[in-house]
């Protein structure tokens, strides 16, 4: 019956997210004053149906429909209900704490993480990266860590290293199968770059800053708003490789964060230094062609010799006595 209604994909998926949202209301108003196990019940039931329902033409290995990924997303928003409805029957109070945040979310990272591995499904690595930064979270303030504006700066930036990496990884090892989870790998760790560096920018002194060499930079936030610039440019950078677009939105938004962090001061730092390289690249652009080529090259390849014409065919032969 599946199969035989792919006209009604849409309906089907527009339903799902209705039924998700309208679950998901009825849980959040009834904390407190219905049963945990019932609010779990009421959250678990559509929650395994939409699974089911996804999951009864999907084959481990083929990439899913677009309805089949609208489903499940609708699964996992009822999938965090159920598990917090059912932290609460364990103990957890009606907010849950660090320590339910961090077994909730840990558990949609992981289901999560497999449907895009067994399913070949992007937008599963995405609330898998993202949901991953709270759970991380999570688990740092469950065990009791001191975390301030610093620890979250710093966490931020590794993320953004992680999920890069996984990213270049991905598409050097597992190019066809693995660009569309590149793409939102990316896009997670711009937004985590971009965060980290424009905290650390707008703050107090970093080790990373004193690290660099001091021309015309405040001390107290060089270093960072270099990471800041560069994780901007290398996101638009990565939509000229790949083509895709969501890293360049994330990369103008970095770009001008930068320009807000340095909107004041003189002529030396940023301003010169930035027009000084940018000059030099487009130079480069232009003329690295004949500067790279050796005397009497022009650096391009010969071009093939035509190939001979075909020859004629020979006359026919003339029986003898004709």
């Amino acid at each position: 019956m599946l199969r035989d209604s792919r006209r009604l994909d849409w309906l089907r998926l527009i339903g799902a997210v209705v039924v998700a949202v309208g679950i998901f209301l009825l849980v959040e108003r009834q904390q407190g004053d219905w049963a945990p196990f019932v609010l779990f019940l009421f959250a678990a039931i559509p929650c395994v149906a939409l699974y089911v329902i996804a999951f009864a033409t999907a084959k481990p290995g083929d990439a899913l429909e677009r309805w089949q990924t609208g489903l499940m997303i609708a699964a996992v928003a009822l999938a965090l209900a159920a598990l917090r409805a059912l932290a609460a029957v364990f103990g957890a109070d009606d907010s849950p704490g660090a320590g339910a945040t961090f077994w909730v979310t840990a558990l949609v990272v992981g289901a999560t993480a497999l449907i895009a591995v067994q399913y070949r499904s992007p937008v599963h690595t995405l609330i898998a990266a993202l949901t991953g930064i709270v759970s991380f979270f999570a688990l740092l303030t469950w065990t009791d860590a001191d975390l301030d504006y610093t620890d979250v700066r710093d966490i931020l930036a590794g993320f953004t290293a992680v999920y890069w990496i996984a990213a270049y990884l991905l598409l050097i090892y597992r190019r066809e199968a693995g660009e569309g989870h590149a793409d939102y790998l990316i896009l997670v760790g711009g937004i985590t770059g971009i965060v980290s560096g424009s905290i650390g920018a707008g703050t107090s002194a970093s080790v990373v800053g004193s690290l660099l060499p001091a021309v015309g930079f405040e001390a107290s936030s060089r270093g960072w708003e270099f990471l800041l610039l560069g994780v901007a440019l290398l996101s638009i950078g990565y939509t000229l490789w790949q083509g895709y677009r969501g890293s360049a939105y994330v990369g103008a938004i970095g770009l001008f964060a930068f320009l807000v962090l340095n909107r004041e001061g003189g002529v030396g730092g940023w301003p010169l230094w930035l027009t000084l390289i940018g000059a030099a690249m487009v130079v480069v652009s232009l003329f690295g062609k004949e500067i790279g080529a050796k005397p009497g090259r022009t650096g391009q390849q010969p071009t093939p010799p035509s190939p001979p014409p075909p020859s004629a065919p020979p006359p026919p032969s003339v029986p003898p006595g004709q």
